[in-house]
């Protein structure tokens, strides 16, 4: 159907913004380790000679730096980042709203506009503020500190400190993933509001499949489905949903973390042309 070609276009342009965010933020890792690597050279880290007095000292050195995490890792290329990736969800906003307006003359972009502010202060609060404290300075602060009551060897903190910041570690995933989760569920946001306010009751599940593509979504890929129907998937159980999944979260979570896949709203006559062909 033409109508979806601009969706079609968009969902793979999110693709590349993803993995845009991802090289951005091994960038951002770079920084930090600098940074790191900075404050080890300040600390007392002797091994088993370390005194108590430099312990005290390097405890109070480490506590001073997790305290300014949040400006450390955002002044590293975290806030430009998160502007990036905002202003793709910007042109996200403008291809969805073309499709919009092929599928209802009555559509305009207008109503939305408070909603959209929203949901982009909630994005860059949570990928420049809480994120990055509970991931960096939890997973970070946490190493250091048990260094420093260990009496370990700057060496052995330097090794660890790297490990930690590379682009597969667990800290680089978890980052990755609630990006990666902001931007799929910021257009899902927008998509939803528009089909309320259309009135629109009809959904096509839209996306590829991969080879780590969960049970759930293989089987709904390509289909159209009521509101009803997609509403009921809430009560079901499978691996990868979203705890926070409910009959209205659905639309916004899909398959749940790390999902790709999309519910797009569409109208009746198009409904009626999927059913038709299957």
């Amino acid at each position: 159907m033409e109508e979806l070609e601009d969706i079609i276009d968009l969902n793979n342009n999110m693709a590349v913004w993803d993995a845009e965010f991802l090289t951005a933020l091994a960038a951002v890792n770079g920084q930090v380790l600098d940074s790191l690597n900075g404050l080890i050279d300040r600390l007392s880290f002797n091994g088993k000679a370390t005194t108590p007095a430099e312990m005290r000292a390097n405890m109070r050195e480490v506590t001073m730096w997790r305290a300014n995490i949040i400006d450390l890792v955002n002044q590293s290329g975290m806030r430009d980042a998160v502007r990036v990736l905002v202003n793709r969800m910007g042109q996200g906003t403008a291809r969805l709203n073309t499709y919009f307006e092929k599928i209802d003359a009555s559509f305009s972009p207008e109503p939305y506009r408070m909603l959209l502010e929203n949901l982009t202060t909630q994005t860059v609060s949570l990928l420049t503020g809480s994120v990055v404290d509970s991931v960096y300075g939890r997973q970070l602060g946490d190493v250091l500190d048990w260094h420093v009551l260990t009496k370990s060897t700057g060496a052995e903190v330097r090794s660890v400190l790297r490990e930690k910041l590379t682009e597969g570690s667990i800290l680089s995933k978890d980052l990755h993933r609630v990006a990666s989760d902001a931007l799929y569920t910021y257009s899902r946001g927008y998509t939803m509001a528009v089909a309320e306010g259309l009135g629109l009751k009809h959904f096509f599940f839209m996306g590829t499949a991969i080879t780590t593509t969960r049970k759930f979504c293989n089987e709904r890929i390509g289909k159209a489905f009521s509101q009803k129907e997609v509403e009921a998937w809430a009560d079901l159980t499978w691996s990868g949903k979203n705890e926070a999944t409910t009959k209205t979260t659905i639309f916004w979570y899909c398959g749940g973390y790390n999902c790709r896949h999309r519910l797009l709203p569409i109208s009746k006559s198009m409904f009626n042309q999927f059913q038709n062909q299957n």
